[in-house]
Parts: C-alpha cells; structure tokens; sequence
C-alpha cells in the first residue's frame, strides 16, 4: 500500500523531534548534589568560680532571718565547694548541664543562756536543659532553651548551753517567784520566764546570721518557756508550803530543789542539733548567646526565668560578659551573675539574690 506523502512527512518530523529531545534532555541531565556529611559532636567542659554577694530572707515557721553577706563573709566559712558546667551540640541540637555544690559552717560565741553556736549550710544545686539554635551567623549565635533545676538545701544549727549563766538565771527566777509568792502576788508566770529565760535566748532568732540560713533554733524559745513553767507549776505548791512555815532551811531547800530542776532542764533542751532539709525542682525556659569581637575576644549572655509555682514561686537568673580563646580548643570567661529565688513552702522561706563575678576556664573538644 502507498503511503501518502503527508504520512511519510509527519513520520520523518517524528523522528528527528523525539531524537532532538533526546538529545536535548541529555544536554540538561542535573547530576544529584552529594548530601552533607553528618554533622559530628561537639563537646565543651568548663569549671566556673563564682564570688558571690547574698541578700533577701530566710524564714523557718513564721522567724525569718535577715541575709546581707559579702565575699569575705563566705569565702572564709567555705568548707568545700565543687561546680562543673558541661554542653554538648549537634547541629542546632543541644544538651547542656551544671551541678554547683557548697558546704559552709561556722562557729559563734553568743551571749546569754547560750555560749556558742556551730552553724552549718551545704547546698546542691543541678540543672540539665534541652536547646535549640535559632540564629547562627558568621561572627555569633543565639539559642533558646528549656530545662529543669534541682535546688538541695541543709541547714542545721548546734547549740552549746553555757552552764554558769543558765544556773543563775535559774536561781533568779527562783527567787523572784518566792518572793512574789512570800508577797501574796500570784501573777502569771509567763512575763517572769519571758524576763529571765526566753530573752536571754535571743540569739536562737539568728536575726542576722553569719550564713545564709534560717532560725533554726528559735522553736526552741518556745518549748523551753513551756517547760520551766511546767515545772515552776508542779513545784509552785511545795514552795508555798515552805514559805508559809515561816522556817528559813525549808524555804532554802525548796528553792534550791526547783532551781536545781529548772537549770537541769533548760541544759538538756538547748544541749541539741537542730536540722532540717528542704529541696525542690524548678522547671525554666531562657535564652542565650554568643558573638565574636574579634578572634581572640567574644561576649557571652544568658537569661533564664522558671519556678512558676512547680517549686519555688519564682527564680530567675542573667549571666553576662566577656570570654577570651586562650589556645584553638581552651577558653576563659568573666561574666556578672545574679540568681534569685523565692521559695516558700513547709515552713521555709527562702527569698534570696546571689549576685557577684564569675570566672571560669573551659575546653571544646
């Protein structure tokens, strides 16, 4: 059969369209671009030193004792003291950590009925976080991240009675309670015990303490008051009895057994340790970056706010300054740092800011 011309011409246009195709897409074959290497690890380890300044309150049951201490305060009463912060990165993926640890304790010659107090306060303090890098440019980066923040607190207190001055104060509340019942005063005890006794414990209040903690002992002020006027109640009529026989060797001898037995008991109530331990997790969320000055030189900031009454009702912390590259992988920090919490929970109040330098020496690897 004839083919028609216009078959014969639709063919050949075809084949030469399909073979110029061909060779066209030949032409504009995109070979793949070869994927990324994965990103390795990145390490950082630094051991920071904080010099810090205290202020706020410490309350125990409704007492609170007022903070105000400096570097030279704490330094001195440092027992031990441990800090390590450590990051690791992938891509914009972080993990980031730090465990702060202080064990702090003094001895304190005090007047009145107590010769001396040995005090004590060991605090822990961890946090683990998640980030994220949100910019990262040529010359810094910034990253947002949230985490969680454990908070340890020890405060204990040993109280040391001083013997002679609880043995006269002892007698002279005797005294006067025989005297006002020689005088037919039958008043309430409490302002006698109040006089004698519990004012001259004032140092278990710690209004001012030489450490950051509470008034542990002052709890005490209380329970002893109620004891003395047990006994002076239980022994009150014995005593009576003796001064209305108008005989001089039985009211001597009334009186020294009640003196006796007040002074006993006031020595075995203060010779104690009192001590109790608190702790708490924060959940926070913050911000924090870093930007190069020139390529031995950088600023570094970081601000973090959490509590939000999972723990303590607020805690917030700024952290800011300047790093230096001492070698390719080690490096060196001074920043400003100011944490503040305010927890108050069980009894406890603990609102305190504590501010000062940090200085810290680290690696990358």
């Amino acid at each position: 059969m004839k083919r028609s011309p216009i078959f014969l011409a639709g063919l050949t246009g075809l084949f030469f369209g399909v073979t110029a195709l061909a060779g066209d897409n030949d032409k504009k074959t995109i070979t793949p671009a070869e994927p990324e290497p994965p990103q390795p690890w990145r390490f950082a380890l630094s051991l920071p030193g904080w010099i810090p300044w205290q202020t706020g309150e410490v309350g125990i049951n409704g007492t609170t004792s007022n903070i105000k201490l400096g570097p030279n305060d704490i330094i001195p009463k440092i027992d031990m003291v441990a800090s390590v912060r450590a990051e690791a990165h992938k891509g914009r993926f972080g993990v980031m950590g730090e465990y702060l640890y202080m064990s702090l304790s003094d001895g304190v010659g005090t007047p009145g009925l107590v010769k001396k107090l040995d005090v004590r306060m060991d605090q822990h303090l961890g946090e683990l976080a998640l980030s994220w890098r949100l910019v990262e440019g040529q010359r810094g980066w910034l990253d947002a991240f949230a985490g969680v923040r454990y908070t340890n607190l020890y405060q204990a207190v040993g109280i040391h009675p001083d013997d002679g001055a609880i043995e006269v104060a002892s007698q002279g509340l005797v005294d006067t309670v025989a005297d006002r019942l020689a005088k037919g005063l039958r008043e309430r005890l409490v302002p006698l015990i109040q006089d004698r006794i519990t004012d001259r414990l004032a140092s278990l209040r710690e209004r001012d303490p030489v450490l950051p903690q509470g008034p542990l002992g002052d709890a005490l002020r209380g329970v002893l008051a109620q004891r003395v006027q047990a006994i002076i109640k239980q022994r009150q009529s014995e005593l009576d009895g003796a001064i209305k026989s108008g005989v001089k060797a039985r009211v001597d001898a009334a009186k020294a057994k009640l003196s006796h037995d007040l002074a006993n008991a006031i020595k075995d109530q203060l010779n104690t340790r009192v001590a109790r331990t608190d702790d708490w997790w924060d959940p926070f969320v913050g911000v924090r970056g870093h930007y190069d000055l020139n390529k031995a030189f950088y600023l570094t900031g970081r601000a973090d706010i959490g509590g939000f009454g999972v723990g303590s009702e607020l805690a917030w912390q700024v952290n800011a300054g300047i790093g230096c590259h001492v070698t390719r992988n080690l490096y060196s920090e001074m920043t400003y740092r100011l944490y503040d919490v305010n927890y108050r929970h069980d009894g406890l109040i603990f609102d305190v800011l504590t501010h000062g330098f940090e200085i810290s020496a680290g690696i990358n690897f």
